[in-house]
Parts: C-alpha cells; structure tokens; sequence
C-alpha cells in the first residue's frame, strides 16, 4: 500500500489505520491489563491515548502544518515487553513526514523514537520508513526501482529497535518468496553469457550507507574472480539480493552462472531465482572456489530477474560473505550459433542495445566475424557503418580484409577510423600489410574501389609509430595536401630517423599524430 509517494504497510501487523486528512483510531491493549485502550491520532497533530482503566497520554508531534494520510501500527510486547506492545504514528504533516514510537511503561506512555521519515536524500530519491511489528520495531528504506522482479517491495538497510541499548541497530532482511518451482543444482561449466543480461541493482554494497548509494555491482560482472562483492551489513549475507535486466531483445534468462568467493569467508550455499511465473532453487553445495558453475533452468524466464541469497555455510571469525561473479545467461546464448546472429541485428539497428550487442561480440572470435559480415550483405546505408564500426572493434584475423576495405573507402564513421587502424596494426604481419596498403591508397590496385583521403590519414598515423618505413613508399601520391601531411609526418621524425629507415630498422618516430585541423 502506497502513502504519496510510498508508505508501506506490513500484513502482520493486525491493527493498521490508514486515513487522510481525518482521525485515525483503533483499540489495543496498550498497558497490558487484558482491556482494549483507545490510541488516535489526532487533526491537530498529536497521539492521543486513553486508557479503559482510565487515564492515558497526549503526546504531540514536532511538525506543524495540515494533517495528512496516518498511519498507526502495533506489535511486539512479546517476553520483554510483558504484553505491553509498541505503538508507532505515522503522520503527513504539511509536505513532511514525521514517526514516533511509543510503549506503556512504569505507568506512563515512554516514548522510545521520534524522526523523520518518508522520502529522504537530496532528491528523495529513496524513502524511509518505520512501523511496529509482531517481531518489534523496524525501520528500513526503499526504492521503487530495486522491487523485486515479482513486484514485491524490497526493504532496504533493514534495522530493528534494541530495547537494551535504546537504538537501531542492522537487521538480517525479512524475504519472503513464492513456493518453489524447481530445484536446479549448479555444475562446473564454460558457459559464459554475452551481456544479454546484467546486474542493475543490489540491495547492500561495501562503503553504501544509504539507498541512496546503492549503484548496479558490477563487481559480479567483471571477468575478474579477484574482484568480490561483499555483505555489508554486518551479517552473513542471507536475504541480499541482486536484479538482472535485459539489455537487448530476443532472449530470455535460461541459467545462472556463479563463482563462490573467498575460501577463508562464508560459502553461499543456496540461491533463489524468482521471475515472472518462476521461482527456481540453486543448489551450490558442490560449487569448487574460484571455478564457475552454471545451473540451467527447466523452463527460461522472460523479463528480468531477482536472484537472493537463502543459505550461507558460516566459515571463519569474520562472518564475510562474498560472491565473486554471478550472472544471468539469456536462452540463446546457449544456443549455437544463435546468439551472435541477434547481436549483429542489435548491431545494425543502433542505439543504447546496439552499443551493448557490440561489447558482447568483442569477446566471441571468428563467429561474431562471421555474424558481423553476414549482416553487412542484407544492411542499408544507415546500419552498414554501425556494423563496419563494430568490425573494427574485435581482435581477430577474420577483421583485416573488411576492416582494411572499409578503412579506405572511408566507409567507416570519423570517430571509429583510428580505433580501427590501431587493431589492424595490432593484429601482426599481416594487418601491418594491410595497413600499408590502406595508406598507399588501393584505389591503384583496383580501380573500382574510392579511396578516402582522410580515412587513409588515419592510418598513416598509426603505421607512423608501427611501420614507419613504410610511409617512404607513399610520401609523393594523393592530393597536394595528403602528400604534405606524409611528408610532415616523414620530417617530423628526424635524420637519424630516416637514416634507420633506409637501413631497414623500424623506431618509432618522434613526430606527433597529425592533428585533425592538420588533417583537413
């Protein structure tokens, strides 16, 4: 339930009011005689409670202004309490919110707490909220955008009133869950998602102390199993949870990759998947540290996905759970072939997806090279540069030829022409060769093609510093004005420089990269 902006309201606590702008009232044991009392808030801004045995309290809130949606809760009085539970209004007062916490004690109404709530932070960009439970008091902060992938609320820096030392302290999160679909335990395997999916939220993170700070852990999705995500509550880690979201379309999540962390901390040793009509049970009993297990789900979840963290094997004096990598593999990333086909088409329509499905290819070898090129045979003039560029940003053999003909042609995007050129030259002998050859303008070797001058710059400077004597062999073709910047870059190297390269020896010029006010 939602009090502008969100105030929730816990179902097991029996006596909750919610009113706006009118008294709130319900009947509850207050002191613990075995008779209903009275409790109230009142419109001109105070609690008021009147004892069946008669007697009672008024006790007025600190912000002044029209009374808005209340709320009153009760809960707790359990062994400590002696049947005297606490009391908690909750107040909109003007365009603030106020809390106060209450308990019957030594014949008066004590009070325990009183603080701000609602939405907090410089932009209210989370809330905080406090109510009075079965369990006791509890406060806990939340943002709409780390709810759960069901829908259901996520209670943020959980913490619970300390009678004994009359202040908050951190609470284990409360997480409930719909029952169980499946159980699906984790094995040892290579798979290894592209990025269809990615960690965009998590509910603690070390150095965070409010929701306010909590950013996508990215830690988990690094490639680097020395890098951890740890607890940062001061418990075992049970509860924490991580939302993953898809980046492109075209794909559903289909397993779940894990790398356990640290030996000497916590082991987590089970996790719950919940998404749309799924919740699936993890099983990493058998995981082996620093090694990936992957356990792949019966049926693939559409949408994005909540994984939890529900069991921890306790190991060490430090009760410090980590998780190394953990990610969510979409259904065809596992399939052959599959995926790097729809990247390429994320590739070619552009946009935010599109820059995505280019950072996944990076890392899939000669079959992104294939996807890649084979989109160039269906692509328009608009997709075509989007997947050229992509090209001219893997690591591989297969890009010399294409990437070297787009180079040239000038077919690739200004901003991507020199990232290109240094891949070529990257790529040994053979794209040293095909640099070179860009430089000396190809159009003399096939007449059909048309040479871009200010591409061929581009790599000119690269095989400047990689193939300097190279340069020498197209220092008087082109233009007027493509011959003077050979011959600057040329010069700029020195005699000795020179020298060297007469003698077939290959040192790096002192000379600068042309500079594009230079290039035109």
């Amino acid at each position: 339930m939602r009090l502008s902006p969100a105030l929730p309201v816990s179902l097991a606590a029996p006596l909750v009011c919610l009113l706006a702008g009118a008294v709130a009232a319900e009947s509850v044991d207050v002191d613990g005689d075995g008779k209903l009392d009275t409790v109230r808030i009142e419109p001109t801004g105070a609690v008021v409670v009147e004892r069946a045995g008669g007697g009672g309290a008024f006790v007025p809130f600190g912000l002044t202004g029209a009374m808005g949606k209340t709320q009153l809760s009760f809960g707790g009085g359990g062994a400590g309490g002696k049947g005297r539970p606490y009391v908690v209004a909750v107040a909109q007062i003007g365009r603030a919110w106020e809390a106060i916490a209450l308990r019957w004690e030594k014949g008066a109404m004590k009070e325990l707490w009183r603080g701000p709530v609602g939405p907090a932070g410089d932009d209210g960009e989370y809330e905080v909220w406090i109510e009075a439970r079965p369990s006791g008091l509890v406060r806990w902060q939340r943002r709409g955008d780390l709810d759960r992938c069901d829908g259901a609320p996520v209670e943020l820096f959980r913490e619970a009133w300390d009678d004994a030392a009359g202040r908050w302290k951190p609470a284990r999160p409360s997480v409930r869950f719909p029952d169980v679909t499946a159980t699906v335990k984790a094995v040892p395997s290579a798979s290894l998602g592209a990025g269809w999916y990615r960690a965009t939220a998590a509910t603690t993170a070390a150095g965070a102390g409010d929701a306010g700070q909590l950013v996508a852990p990215r830690v988990l999705e690094d490639g680097d199993p020395r890098t951890l995500w740890k607890e940062d509550r001061g418990g075992d880690g049970s509860g924490e949870m991580f939302t993953f979201r898809t980046t492109m379309k075209g794909g559903k999540a289909a397993a779940l990759r894990v790398i356990p962390g640290a030996t000497a901390g916590n082991r987590v040793r089970a996790l719950t998947v919940v998404g749309k009509g799924a919740t699936y049970l993890v099983e990493l009993a058998d995981a082996p540290p620093g090694e990936a297990v992957v356990a792949t789900f019966p049926s693939p979840i559409e949408g994005c996905v909540t994984v939890a963290i529900t069991a921890v094997d306790r190991r060490g004096a430090g009760n410090v759970t980590s998780l190394a990598e953990l990610g969510v593999i979409a259904d065809v990333e596992l399939a052959p072939g599959g995926a790097e086909a729809i990247l390429a088409q994320q590739v070619a329509r552009g946009g935010i997806a599109g820059e995505s499905a280019t950072r996944a290819l990076a890392g899939r070898g000669a079959s992104a090279v294939q996807a890649l090129t084979a989109a160039l045979d269906q692509a328009d003039g608009t997709s075509r540069p989007r997947l050229l560029a992509a090209l001219g940003k893997l690591r591989h053999p297969a890009v010399i030829e294409p990437v070297a003909r787009a180079l040239a042609t000038g077919e690739l995007p200004e901003g991507d022409r020199e990232a290109a050129a240094e891949l070529l030259a990257s790529l040994g002998p053979d794209g040293e060769r095909a640099l070179a050859r860009v430089v000396a303008d190809p159009a003399l070797a096939d007449p059909s093609m048309k040479s871009d001058e200010g591409s061929r710059l581009a790599a000119a400077e690269v095989l400047a510093r990689t193939q300097p004597r190279a340069l020498l062999q197209v220092a008087g073709q082109g233009s007027r004005g493509f011959r003077a910047s050979i011959v600057a870059l040329v010069a700029g190297a020195g005699m000795p420089a020179l020298l060297a390269w007469q003698r077939g020896e290959h040192p790096a010029p002192r000379c600068s990269p042309i500079s594009r006010r230079r290039r035109r």
